[in-house]
């Protein structure tokens, strides 16, 4: 079992942004160790460990006269510029209770101002003057945005800028890959509301993107002057026949409910105007593929989608079509490209990929028998590169085998199968099965099985690298991940169409 786990526990490749690379040391015990490296000088610096938790804790219980633990790391926020980072560690009153510390990275002084107890979330303007911060209400739902410059003497001299009062709604704090907005996002389970707030003025004010519709559900990006949204709701292409290539999919009356990918020019959403009226279709459903999220970069944008059930990815590179006078450009899409993956690839976790000028995106392919293995995707050509070897192509892991097949060493390395199967439900429905075994494996009956099912919320049962299924499988046991519906797996029609009534 230990070798197993061992196999699992790694650190993270560093990930360049701007002038620095970034990276974290595993730790088993405690906290990670995050750390960065300038590119030009090479000069390393740890920017949070175990001591320094201890060294700011210290600093803030002398500031708040309260306890505070420091024994854990919340969010992790650094300013554009890379001067300043902005952190949540633990308070005592609770495994919930943060509170935000802002610090120089050269000389390690913690900011006075930048002391936010008890923040559920932060994140910076655009150049580093102020933070936004959110709190909760009294029942620990995050519903108040504020506003603080780190100059200010006190903190009643924060500006107030969003409640949300409605008990369904939580509030979070982003902003765009490309720091044009900082994001104030209020979403339920079923229907979202997104306010910008212009990164480049400190004193600017939000504004709705679009008002909350019971049932319409939205995601907020920016490229280059456009806002970029995932949503449910179904929008039809208005696009002229010569234009039909600008939108890729099809879309009919009974669409709208898995995600499609929409467009509208940024300076189009003001106080006096907001809506969906100029909502422009960019990416149609289309049947088979689910698009659970998207990553924007200045090359293009990247579309997180499952296909069939297993993940997948779509390159989209972008055109801005200059309009008339009166009308703003539009955003079309000039080419998509799929990206192939490997064919023991069956789960797909994307690294932290903050530079918006990047020419790759960090990501790491496992499946239930393949520990992570560190991959880079080249946004110009669409190929998968292993991570610190030169050449292109696919991966195929090796997997440790034995001489002597009698031995029960032989039979703890024998080759592992994984596999896709399809189970006919009661109704004739398909529902996906991850299947994993050694690979002689007989299928007479009488071999035995763990089976892992869920299938709520939409959430994903991951077919990722788990090492407690290792030793299983190592004394001639079958794991079937079964994939049932009302997890994400197959969109959201897969959630919608679960079988069992809700009882929590």
């Amino acid at each position: 079992m230990k070798e197993c786990a061992t196999a699992a526990q790694h650190s993270d490749a560093p990930e360049r942004v701007g002038q620095y690379e970034y990276w974290a040391e595993y730790k088993p015990h405690g906290q990670d160790t995050i750390l960065r490296r300038h590119l030009g000088i090479g000069q390393q610096q740890v920017l949070l460990s175990a001591d320094v938790l201890q060294q700011d804790a210290a600093a803030l219980r002398d500031v708040l006269g309260v306890p505070v633990s420091g024994d854990h790391v919340g969010a992790v926020k650094m300013s554009q510029d890379q001067r300043l980072l902005a952190y949540a560690v633990s308070m005592v009153e609770g495994a919930e209770q943060y509170c935000c510390v802002v610090k120089d990275i050269d000389t390690g002084r913690l900011i006075s101002a930048g002391v936010i107890p008890h923040a559920t979330c932060f994140e910076w303007s655009g150049d580093g003057s102020c933070l936004y911060y959110c709190l909760a209400d009294d029942l620990g739902r995050p519903s108040k945005v504020l506003r603080r410059r780190l100059d200010s003497v006190s903190s009643g001299d924060d500006v107030a800028l969003f409640t949300d009062t409605d008990p369904k709604h939580f509030v979070t704090l982003t902003h765009t890959k490309d720091w044009r907005y900082v994001l104030i996002n209020s979403h339920s389970k079923l229907s979202s509301e997104v306010h910008l707030l212009d990164a480049e003025d400190s004193n600017s004010m939000p504004v709705c993107v679009q008002a909350r519709t019971p049932d319409l559900e939205y995601f907020v990006e920016h490229y280059k002057g456009h806002l970029l949204l995932l949503t449910n709701k179904l929008i039809v292409s208005t696009a002229p026949p010569t234009h039909a290539a600008a939108v890729i999919g099809c879309t009919s009356a009974a669409a709208g409910q898995d995600y499609s990918l929409v467009t509208l020019p940024a300076s189009q959403v003001t106080a006096e105007h907001s809506g969906t009226d100029n909502w422009q279709l960019l990416v149609a459903e289309r049947p088979d593929v689910a698009v659970t999220d998207l990553d924007v970069f200045d090359s293009g944008i990247v579309l997180h989608e499952r296909l069939a059930g297993r993940p997948a990815l779509t390159l989209l590179r972008l055109s801005v079509e200059p309009q008339s006078v009166q009308q703003s450009a539009s955003l079309s899409v000039l080419h998509q490209q799929q990206v192939t993956f490997p064919d023991w690839v069956f789960a797909v976790r994307p690294g932290i990929n903050q530079d918006y000028c990047a020419s790759h995106m960090r990501m790491y392919l496992s499946s239930p028998i393949v520990p992570e293995v560190q991959m880079d995707l080249n946004l110009a050509s669409g190929q998968l590169i292993l991570y610190q070897q030169q050449r292109h192509g696919q991966y195929t892991p090796q997997h440790q085998q034995h001489q002597s097949k009698g031995s029960r060493k032989a039979a703890q390395h024998a080759p592992m199968v994984c596999k896709r199967l399809w189970a006919t439900g009661a109704d004739g429905v398909q529902i996906p099965v991850t299947l994993l075994h050694q690979e002689e494996l007989p299928y007479d009956g009488q071999q035995p099985l763990l089976l892992e099912v869920y299938g709520a919320y939409g959430q994903i049962l991951e077919a990722d690298y788990k090492a407690y299924r290792l030793p299983l499988l190592q004394r001639g046991w079958s794991v079937a991940l079964t994939h049932v519906r009302g997890g994400g797996e197959l969109g959201r029609r897969w959630v919608q169409t679960q079988h069992f009534k809700w009882t929590t």
